[in-house]
């Protein structure tokens, strides 16, 4: 990332052929000095640009990929537009469409590579970032917004400044009405003493600014009416259509307040832990109703059990694994399952960048977190959402506290643990002696501990709860880490 203000007109041209479509674009050559790419994905690229009418002046500019779908699009320009420069948010400047590309300008920020600091980072300096990340998840979900794609490539940091900033709305999406986040969580003291010189939070401004000098390059999202008739979206497979098209639904399956897995009269996979090849043979229910995007290894319990309410809560929930990431370094576990069936696991070390979850499919990954989260918590989180999810056998989950400070050490130097659990003996690899690490210690664990590392546990299982109506809120975690200047008065 640039972390300088010098003209990019007075660059020399690194000699490769520029045949992208930024160099192609009348706009964007009549209005910027493109420079260098910042990134690049499947969401599309982001380029460094100088405008032209305002020399030294850069901004960060994302082209989506080709292809990528206009109500995705459509859908980030709206939300960027409500939220745009909320505290630790992302700053939306401008927007242009250009037959079927569009062009989204921001504002450019010099940060480090997170990956490259996990090591670095200190117990104090991670509890910082997290308190920053949820500022930024409390401004966003205050305006009914899920980001979707919470992640550490996804909240940039610059450590020399201190300064974070989260990015990346291609899944953001609106919380419906119906779908408003109910916490049975006591709402948390106000975030007004430990939010300092950041933005204040309100409506969201009723016009975009452009470029300056540019002529009304924003018109075509003045409103979203707009924005609806600019992007055109074609539904090839309406929902209907899928239930129709289906000879094997009956229609007892569509009688509106029935369980939410039901099986086919012949089906007799309900209490095995597998599933029977008619029931294989369904459609899965309400599929194109159910937002099930996200990262693997960083989707919540709620979005892999395909639950039909969806909150703010499962942004909690991605940082909560960015924080578990961050606890264990470098070290993470690659919990892999034989074919035969789901009660047999076999841990393998791994060192790897992230995420603690690396699952190959939404199975796996519910299993990855049963072994860490403990699957009697998932099966009444699911029941919360009208799922049954079975598991077997059980598994107790993992006293995160031991877990975190026990590894990457050799498990037969485990520290704080008791030989001669079986089960412990049967899931951890190579763990002879037993050492239990079981999840039913991990609250006398957490009293055990005091200053930050308490409260970085607190605020790490209060994110990873698999209830999402039992999970924290930004706010309230934001809430449990004191900020440098309250901590430097007290």
């Amino acid at each position: 990332m640039l972390s300088n203000r010098r003209s990019l007109s007075t660059r020399q041209p690194n000699g490769k052929k520029r045949v992208d479509i930024v160099y192609r674009s009348k706009w964007i050559t009549n209005n910027f000095v493109v420079g260098d790419p910042l990134g690049a994905g499947s969401f599309g690229k982001v380029w460094t640009v100088e405008c032209r009418k305002k020399p030294a002046q850069l901004y960060a500019l994302k082209v989506p990929a080709p292809g990528f779908n206009p109500k995705h699009i459509a859908m980030e320009l709206k939300v960027m537009r409500a939220i745009s420069g909320g505290p630790n948010v992302v700053e939306f400047i401008a927007a242009y469409r250009e037959l079927d590309r569009v062009f989204v300008v921001m504002n450019l920020f010099p940060h480090d590579d997170i990956f490259s600091l996990i090591n670095k980072m200190s117990l104090e300096e991670t509890l910082q970032y997290m308190r920053n990340l949820f500022i930024a998840l409390h401004h966003i979900h205050r305006y009914r917004v899920i980001h979707r794609d919470v992640k550490p490539a996804n909240f940039l940091y610059n450590r020399a400044q201190r300064r974070y900033l989260l990015v990346d709305f291609g899944l953001s999406h609106f919380v419906s009405s119906n779908q408003k986040r109910k916490s049975s969580m006591e709402t948390s003291p106000s975030l007004k003493e430990n939010v300092v010189n950041t933005t204040p939070i309100g409506p969201p401004p009723p016009v975009m600014r452009a470029i300056s000098g540019g002529p009304n390059v924003v018109e075509f999202i003045a409103a979203y009416r707009e924005l609806d008739r600019v992007f055109v979206v074609m539904n090839l497979f309406p929902h209907d259509d899928i239930f129709k098209r289906s000879k094997r639904l009956s229609e007892d399956i569509l009688t509106p307040n029935r369980p939410t897995l039901i099986r086919h009269p012949k089906c007799g996979c309900t209490t095995f832990a597998s599933v029977c090849d008619t029931c294989r043979e369904l459609p899965i229910r309400h599929m194109n109703k159910v937002h099930f995007a996200g990262t693997p290894g960083y989707r919540a319990p709620e979005v892999l059990l395909r639950f039909e309410e969806q909150t703010t809560a499962i942004d909690v929930f991605a940082a909560g694994v960015t924080m578990l990431s961050f606890l264990l370094k470098k070290l993470v576990y690659l919990l892999s399952m034989t074919h035969d069936q789901l009660a047999f696991f076999t841990y393998h070390f791994f060192f790897l960048r992230h995420p603690v979850f690396r699952p190959s499919n939404d199975v796996e990954a519910l299993t990855q977190m049963a072994t860490f989260l403990g699957s009697s918590s998932l099966v009444q989180a699911a029941a919360e959402g009208g799922v049954t999810f079975l598991c077997e056998p059980p598994l107790p989950g993992m006293d995160m506290v031991k877990l975190v400070n026990n590894f990457p050490k050799d498990i037969k130097e485990a520290v704080g643990c008791k030989p001669g659990c079986r089960s412990c003996m049967a899931l951890i690899y190579q763990n002879n002696s037993g050492f239990c690490f079981c999840k039913h210690t991990e609250a006398d664990s957490i009293e055990k501990l005091s200053g930050d590392e308490r409260i970085a546990f607190q605020v790490l299982t209060n994110c990873l709860n698999p209830s999402p109506s039992r999970r924290y809120t930004a706010r309230m975690l934001a809430d449990l880490i004191e900020s440098p200047s309250k901590k430097s008065g007290s």
